[in-house]
């Protein structure tokens, strides 16, 4: 049968079924438009939702084609979105130590639904800016994939806190670690230590005593270990209020010392000398108190022997002077007595004079004998023991450890000794004014002068030395002491000026301070017997003495003696 045929057999729709047909046709474009119009509406709102968000939105297909990018990735890294739109733009962006990461999770979101990545990207500026990315596949209601939609946060600051973080933890497991290896170093030294080594903490716990404190107590370390209090219990009755008072000083201060005494085990008396620190962590927080304690018996013995032997020497002194005293009382009351009879009064004013310089060659003169009696009688006996002490020690079996400590310990102090007796001796009377002269003297008395005032001395000397004899070097040096000693005790002056010079036949010597000035009442005072002493030195050697002051210029002490005996000074 041929297509015609065909044709002419099948049956024609009719009006109705036309009519229907075209009605459902309408409906589905109008269901048709309907469903656009929604899925307008639904990108419309993403895109809204989207471009408002603070993260930085990316949605990719498959291909990797960039859908859409939201206007936050400006603010985060610098480009505008458009150009992230370009193919390979993204991976250009991200900085060069992290291309394997990114990589590697492009790779993995080929075949997950869900990933997430901490990366850096290079800003626009320059700038090297941390984000954290989490990214989720978008599929339709029947599976299909869609894409990839990226969330991107700029996590820059986070990131910083972190690595902070964590150098901070690094930093005090570094310092933890030290200070341990610091503990076990101090622990290591501290066993051997001579000293009784104890570290307390804060509350009062007792953290370490080291093994001498046996040498020294008879007692064990246990027992100071175990009760705090047991320290303070082998304390003299008499000395316990210093430890109180130690212990107090020490809740608010970084350092104490205190010299107290102990009971020993055998019941003997022993002088402890404590030096107490504050040990601190690197961050300045308390770790507690370390003490070193020393046995001083033995130097506190030396130091009893030596107050005697001063107290033996200031005795005699002292009697000497009495006895000048009570001469000089003779000498005013003849004064005295010569005033009353005015044809005598130059002769008696004479006579004073010369007993008056016959008193200081009389004190000269004992203070040289003294000076030589203390340095040979006192200086001989100590290098004798002293000698002794060094004969002492070939005796001494082998293996005698603690004895020869205290040998060497007792050499110490009677070389301290010795040399005290020294200084004594020289500011009796230096040997320097005898041996090399008046210049070299008054240097050493002004080195001596700054040592004990903090006053500083600048010392001008045009010659290395003065022609000058033995007297007059002496009365000369003496002034020069006594403007000195003037200086400290009464101008307030923080420097004295001295100049050594020659004059024609004159020899000069100026002291000038720098403190408040002599008044005109102190020059003319009956009891400055310093200032009376200074003008019968200068008068005896024909010499000028002249002293001026004021609060501006401070004190000047001028001096002029002739070179040779008998010739009168002037100026």
């Amino acid at each position: 049968m041929s297509d015609k045929e065909k044709k002419k057999d099948e049956p024609v729709l009719g009006l109705d079924e036309l009519r229907r047909q075209v009605s459902e046709l309408k409906a589905f474009r109008s269901e048709l438009k309907f469903a656009d119009e929604a899925l307008r509406m639904s990108e419309e709102r993403y895109r809204i939702v989207a471009d408002f968000t603070y993260d930085w939105e990316m949605w990719q297909a498959d291909d990797g084609t960039m859908l859409y990018v939201s206007p936050s990735c400006e603010r985060i890294s610098g480009h505008p979105p458009e150009r992230l739109m370009d193919e390979g733009f993204m991976r250009r962006m991200i900085h060069e130590q992290d291309l394997g990461l990114w990589d590697r999770h492009v790779a993995q979101m080929a075949d997950n639904d869900h990933g997430t990545l901490d990366f850096r990207i290079r800003h626009l500026q320059g700038m090297v800016v941390w984000i954290s990315l989490e990214a989720h596949r978008v599929r339709r209601p029947d599976g299909e994939s869609l894409g990839v939609r990226s969330s991107l946060r700029d996590i820059t600051e986070r990131h910083e806190a972190e690595e902070k973080l964590r150098g901070e933890v690094a930093e005090r497991k570094r310092a933890e670690r030290a200070l341990k290896e610091s503990e076990e170093r101090y622990r290591t030294i501290a066993d051997f230590t001579y000293d009784w080594e104890m570290w307390q903490a804060d509350d009062g716990t007792m953290l370490y005593v080291s093994p001498s404190c046996g040498r020294i107590t008879g007692f064990g370390p246990d027992l100071f270990m175990r009760d705090i209090k047991f320290l303070r219990d082998i304390i003299l009755d008499a000395d316990r209020a210093l430890w109180d008072r130690h212990v107090a000083e020490m809740s608010g201060a970084e350092h104490s010392s205190a010299d107290f005494r102990i009971r020993r085990k055998n019941g003997a008396e022993v002088w402890i000398s404590l030096e107490a620190h504050r040990v601190r962590r690197p961050d300045g927080g308390s770790l507690g108190v370390r003490s070193s304690l020393r046995d001083v018996t033995e130097r506190r013995r030396a130091q009893e022997a030596l107050r005697e032997a001063h107290e033996q020497l200031e005795r005699r002194v002292l009697e000497r002077t009495r006895e000048l005293k009570v001469a000089n009382e003779h000498l005013r009351q003849e004064i005295m007595k010569g005033e009353l009879v005015r044809e005598n009064l130059h002769r008696s004013r004479e006579e004073f004079r010369r007993l008056s310089m016959h008193l200081q060659e009389s004190v000269e003169e004992e203070r040289t004998h003294i000076a030589r009696e203390i340095h040979d009688e006192l200086g001989q006996n100590l290098t004798a023991l002293n000698m002794g002490l060094s004969r002492l020690t070939r005796f001494l079996p082998e293996g005698s450890v603690q004895a020869l400590e205290k040998i060497g310990y007792m050499k110490q102090i009677i070389d301290e000794t010795i040399g005290s007796v020294q200084r004594i001796s020289r500011e009796l009377r230096p040997g320097l004014l005898d041996d090399l002269g008046l210049v070299s003297a008054v240097k050493w008395q002004a080195g001596e002068f700054e040592k004990r005032t903090g006053i500083r001395v600048e010392l001008s000397a045009d010659q290395v030395d003065l022609p000058l004899d033995s007297e007059r070097v002496t009365n000369l040096y003496r002034v020069f002491q006594e403007a000195l000693t003037n200086a400290a005790r009464h101008s307030g002056a923080s420097l004295v000026k001295v100049r050594l010079h020659r004059t024609g036949d004159m020899a000069v010597m100026e002291v000038q301070d720098n403190g408040s000035g002599i008044t005109r009442t102190a020059m003319s005072a009956a009891e400055s017997f310093g200032l009376i002493g200074m003008r019968e030195r200068v008068h005896a050697m024909r010499g000028v003495l002249e002293i001026s002051g004021s609060p501006e210029t401070g004190t000047k002490v001028w001096v002029g003696i002739p070179l040779r005996p008998g010739k009168e000074g002037g100026r």
